[in-house]
């Protein structure tokens, strides 16, 4: 008895020192910066709202050397035609321009996740939606990524050959709550040492004089916050 006492209190301590050596990490601002070489493929997900949310951060994203950001993996609510019509009207469109520049513009996969409220839902399945795309974000956190360069290969299960989760070394969104599950999610990976993605939140370009509901509780939990306007010397950056 006095064993699995003595196995359980190491454990506890164990998880215990992770957890608070990777806050400080956080903290200190360390785990904001991507270890990258100019030039260096980075492989980034995409967190997509709907309607507008869609249009700001697709704009965005068109900014984004498609050649390096690569591969990239579109994360947009179950349904969203309308957002899924967006990234493939953008991805051909950078297709076309790279093969006609003689380069690439690297690969992308799109990915549904579960709606935590419906436009007009109440609050009544908040927590069995927030449960249902928690399990979905976990298993884009943990488990290796798939070779999106072809729809038919696979890879290997090994540390060498899967260094980074399926969502890739950084992850942006903008907007819709389903961003805290994602976060979350990412977070757990962070506690138990798994790789995870630099996560960076950009606030809509609407809010000009406050910030949205989902902004107020991923602020501290995100590497880089950003903003359209310098609300007040917390904020990490900010666009004009």
């Amino acid at each position: 008895m006095n064993k699995y006492v003595s196995i359980a209190a190491a454990l506890l301590v164990f998880l215990v020192g992770k957890c608070f050596i990777t806050i400080m990490q956080f903290k200190s601002g360390a785990s904001a910066r991507l270890n990258k070489k100019p030039g260096d493929k980075v492989a980034v997900s995409v967190m997509l709202g709907s309607g507008g949310h869609s249009t700001e951060l697709v704009k965005m994203i068109d900014a984004l050397s498609f050649k390096r950001y690569t591969p990239r993996l579109w994360l947009i609510h179950t349904g969203d035609t309308l957002s899924t019509n967006k990234v493939v009207e953008l991805e051909n469109f950078k297709q076309t321009s790279a093969t006609l520049d003689w380069t690439d513009s690297g690969y992308y996969a799109i990915n549904y996740l579960h709606r935590l409220r419906q436009v007009g839902e109440g609050y009544l399945n908040l927590p069995m939606n927030f449960f249902i795309c928690l399990i979905q974000c976990l298993s884009l956190a943990i488990l290796p990524p798939a070779d999106i360069s072809s729809p038919t290969s696979t890879r290997s299960n090994s540390v060498t050959d899967a260094p980074t989760p399926q969502l890739g070394e950084l992850l942006i969104m903008n907007g819709p709550s389903t961003c805290i599950p994602l976060i979350t999610a990412v977070w757990i990976a962070k506690l138990i040492g798994i790789p995870h993605p630099k996560m960076v939140y950009i606030e809509s370009w609407t809010r000009i004089e406050n910030l949205s509901l989902t902004a107020k509780i991923v602020k501290p939990l995100v590497d880089t916050f950003v903003t359209q306007w310098k609300e007040d010397d917390s904020v990490d950056a900010w666009l004009i």
